[in-house]
């Protein structure tokens, strides 16, 4: 949720794929999609990834610039800027912001319009990690991901609670050692993986794809877990059928993300 002016707003997450489509067709499309998120009381999260992905479309990314300059949107923190957050705040339990900007306040200088700053913004490589740096951290992701999920499909445990948990744990040991390996050292006892929930809900999708569903994990698959990570912090997901699947399973044995509505492109053309 995010409080403006005292209100409480849900923040609706839109994957990649149908952000595209509603960005393609905002009087139809993008019309069934803020009719579903109730969008007089959401806000639309997009990722740092999907401005990545859609910056390749100049015509879809001038879209993306226009519709954020007044349609309620928030941009939200990488799953690298979540895990750093959860490691700085593991000492206080503080409550961590998943927002990095929110463009409605934003103003340009003298003589710029809203629209002009926003892009301005999404440009900045400080504001949305540059393509370079992006790739080389997902396939560092992947690698982790291919990796663990290839020792537990040789095992052949079935997902349940435990297996679970247990894959969550290293994937958590190794992802956070890579980033903050001096941190974990200082800490000196093993880490409470419910302090890190954007690396619990990327791992546990991570284990019914690769590890249980015996999926070979492809490249495109780690931007799908990467978003994952967004998914503890916001109140709804518009994401594709197969990761909607995922997250049934993963309720099957973990109650941690069943806050979230979920929807699918599927269910937003049969609205049509």
């Amino acid at each position: 949720m995010i409080e403006v002016q005292g209100r409480q707003y849900a923040i609706a997450l839109l994957d990649t794929n149908i952000l595209s489509e509603m960005l393609k067709d905002m009087d139809r499309f993008g019309t069934r999609v803020l009719e579903r998120i109730d969008h007089r009381r959401s806000f639309v999260g997009i990722t740092t990834y999907s401005v990545q992905e859609l910056r390749r479309r100049k015509d879809l990314f001038d879209s993306l610039v226009e519709v954020m300059s007044w349609l309620p949107t928030v941009l939200l923190k990488s799953g690298g800027v979540l895990l750093d957050d959860e490691v700085r705040c593991y000492a206080t339990h503080e409550s961590m912001d998943p927002i990095l900007l929110s463009p409605l306040g934003i103003q340009g200088a003298d003589g710029m319009s809203q629209a002009e700053a926003i892009r301005t913004l999404l440009e900045y490589r400080r504001v949305v990690t540059g393509e370079k740096e992006l790739e080389s951290g997902l396939d560092s992701l992947w690698q982790l991901y291919t990796t663990r999920s290839k020792e537990w499909m040789t095992a052949g445990l079935a997902p349940n609670a435990r297996t679970l948990r247990a894959y969550a744990t290293a994937v958590c040991a190794g992802q956070i050692g890579a980033r903050h390996g001096s941190w974990v050292a200082e800490l000196g006892k093993p880490l409470d993986l419910e302090r890190f929930p954007s690396v619990k809900s990327g791992a546990y999708s991570a284990f019914i794809r690769f590890a249980s569903d015996k999926r070979k994990p492809r490249r495109s698959d780690v931007l799908d877990l990467a978003m994952a990570s967004a998914f503890p912090y916001v109140d709804s997901v518009g994401i594709e059928a197969h990761q909607a699947e995922v997250l049934r399973k993963i309720a099957r044995v973990d109650p941690f993300l069943d806050h979230l509505d979920i929807f699918t492109l599927r269910e937003l053309d049969r609205l049509g």
